[in-house]
């Protein structure tokens, strides 16, 4: 016999003043989702057919119980511990005791319960709603890239930092090459979605600072870049992923790395120190790494290379993804300014017969 229950799950302490959200997908409606500092809540009225406890295994609450989770760790850092109960018809059951430890734990996080470093960036009410809105099917690779810095952030050491901090990047320009092969005239076109060097110097171009693959020069730069990282205190520089773009002539680094450029006469055509520092260098080192033909940094003195080249490598793509992923979930900016940036750019991309990326039309002047 089916009756109506209200359903309310709860840890740790809510505020009153607390602003609700709302998850809603599919028969799952309307769940109201409350997130502080030490607890979150999740309330419902539902009919029921079964006991009212099964609601806890049904999978799209579990995914909302996910998110809720999510959340919490995106705005503060961290996952309360608290003993967790369910409300039903104002009766309460303990389904995880911390200090028992019993039944079993509700969410196991893979990230640990805190972060080793905070989620600086702008994640307003709509890209944190838009967690909730969207189903993994549809971002796959844009919850992967969300996934991958949280872990990043959980992690005291280069190496592990670095390896997740790729997987996001690798998310980003992943799922912005699957967006733009929708846009794009032919199927010769979309071939090169599956060669990942062209969906970076694809991500190149949204970002205005597009590079092309310099030949003779290419490991003179590399080599030269790394000499100014290997000096670099990261706890004491403000060398900062704004300041490179910006090109901060106060910014002792970025003289330094700008003058390399200038002396072995590369334009900012071809190459931009924005993105070499973001994406070219990271992802030589990914393949020398991830293809196992370099051992990864294990034993290290405190300013040996290149421990002190991850560490500023790092810093620049936490900066970069604290920025970016943010605006990638938050559906007006993503449908007003990367949409259309990518349309535009997917629209005029020309490929040879081999799926080779050619040109590009950029801010309507044509790149090589």
């Amino acid at each position: 016999m089916k009756r109506k229950v209200h359903y309310y799950l709860h840890s740790g302490k809510i505020s009153s003043m607390e602003k609700s959200m709302i998850y809603a997908f599919s028969n799952t409606i309307d769940i109201k989702i409350c997130i502080s500092r030490k607890g979150f809540s999740l309330e419902v009225d539902r009919t029921v057919k079964k006991e009212a406890s099964a609601l806890v295994r049904d999978p799209l609450f579990r995914d909302a119980i996910k998110k809720a989770t999510l959340i919490q760790l995106i705005k503060y850092g961290k996952i309360s511990g608290e003993d967790v109960y369910v409300t039903i018809d104002d009766v309460d059951f303990c389904i995880y005791d911390r200090c028992k430890k019993t039944p079993e734990r509700l969410i196991y996080s893979l990230c640990g319960t805190q972060l080793q470093r905070p989620m600086v960036g702008n994640w307003t009410e709509a890209s944190l709603q838009r967690i909730l809105d969207v189903t993994k099917s549809k971002t796959d690779r844009l919850d992967a890239a969300l996934d991958a810095l949280l872990l990043a952030k959980s992690k005291l050491y280069e190496t592990e930092r670095f390896v997740y901090l790729w997987m996001a990047l690798n998310g980003l320009y992943g799922f912005a090459a699957e967006t733009a092969a929708g846009y794009m005239p032919g199927e010769n076109e979309k071939s090169w979605i599956k060669k990942e060097y062209a969906q970076i110097k694809f991500y190149s171009m949204i970002l205005d600072y597009p590079y092309c693959q310099p030949k003779e020069d290419k490991e003179k730069v590399l080599k030269s870049l790394e000499l100014i990282l290997a000096r670099i205190n990261p706890a004491e520089t403000d060398l900062t992923i704004k300041a490179i773009k910006n090109h901060d002539t106060d910014n002792f680094y970025v003289r330094e790395i700008s003058a390399i450029f200038s002396e072995i006469g590369i334009s900012e055509g071809e190459m931009h120190p924005y993105t070499v520092l973001l994406l070219y260098m990271p992802y030589q080192i990914r393949c020398k790494y991830f293809h196992g033909e370099h051992t990864v940094p294990l034993l290290c003195f405190e300013n040996e290379h290149p421990l002190p080249v991850l560490r500023i490598l790092n810093n620049l793509m936490e900066e970069y993804l604290d920025i970016s992923i943010p605006q990638w979930f938050d559906g007006h900016f993503y449908t007003t300014d990367i949409i259309p940036r990518i349309r535009l750019l997917a629209e005029n991309c020309k490929c040879t017969n081999k799926g080779k990326l050619e040109t590009c039309i950029i801010s309507g002047e044509e790149k090589a």
